[in-house]
């Protein structure tokens, strides 16, 4: 039952995102009211997946905690948060590892699933670091883009506590100075920086400061069924907002051939 109503969900949305295509501007504006994720999505597409503000920051953090792979980045911010905030992690028992984290402000532990990899760990502690230290920068960025609704300013929120994790586990000019040293070997920045392949993709795609820009890539994660799960650009891409992705695309030859990188040649219209 639960398939078939996220099924018909789908096409419903389709459906309305079809009509709204073809219809004028001032017919389909009210005819499909956008979904938070869409809302927030559509919000990191507009900075072109890049947030000067939360990277400078996360880069003089990462400075002062002398941080350096992951496994010691994550003992600098474990350490951090138990001096500054006070704040005890805690490992949680296997069997009740719901949620990768989680923080009770009442009693000052955070949890964190045993299942984490150091890299992930690290990541997790940044996330919350941003939220207790860096909340008005969030708000502020979250407040410029006037989102419709409080359910999207706070998965904004999330995001861009995420965006300054990825940006304290990979300073941006260390990164990119790297990412150029290496020609954007993954493999060989994965290495370099201790964090999971996806993590450098992610990375990747928000190389745009002003002056000191990289590769301007874009970013996809889909399943096999070709559903998109993540997707963000450094660029002006052009991401199809009716049904899924471009069958052709070697993307989906990875299923069938897991650990391999796969290229391919691709001319936009433009």
């Amino acid at each position: 039952v639960a398939r078939a109503l996220v099924a018909l969900h789908h096409r419903y949305r389709d459906a309305a995102e079809r009509v709204v295509a073809l219809a004028p501007a001032q017919d389909g504006e009210s005819l499909l009211t956008a979904e938070p994720h869409d809302e927030v999505r559509d919000f990191f597409y507009a900075h072109h997946n890049h947030f000067g503000a939360l990277d400078e920051v996360a880069e003089r953090t990462a400075a002062d905690l002398g941080t350096g792979s992951a496994g010691r980045t994550a003992d600098a911010l474990k350490e951090h948060l138990a001096t500054r905030h006070r704040i005890t992690v805690v490992t949680t028992d296997p069997q009740r590892a719901a949620d990768a984290r989680r923080f009770d402000p009442d009693s000052g532990l955070l949890l964190l699933s045993p299942w984490l990899s150091e890299a992930q760990r690290a990541f997790q502690l940044a996330t919350q670091l941003a939220l207790l230290e860096h909340g008005s920068l969030l708000n502020t960025l979250v407040a410029d883009g006037e989102l419709a609704s409080d359910q999207a300013a706070g998965l904004a929120r999330i995001g861009l506590a995420n965006y300054f994790a990825g940006a304290l586990l990979m300073p941006y000019t260390a990164f990119h100075r790297a990412a150029e040293e290496l020609r954007y070997d993954i493999e060989l920045l994965q290495a370099r920086f201790g964090v999971g392949f996806e993590t450098v993709c992610h990375r990747l795609s928000t190389l745009q400061r002003t002056g000191d820009r990289g590769v301007p890539f874009s970013f996809l994660r889909v399943d096999r069924a070709g559903n998109i799960s993540k997707r963000q650009s450094a660029s002006d891409f052009h991401f199809s907002r009716l049904g899924g992705t471009c069958p052709l695309w070697t993307v989906y030859e990875a299923f069938s051939a897991p650990g391999r990188i796969l290229t391919q040649v691709a001319e936009m219209p433009d």
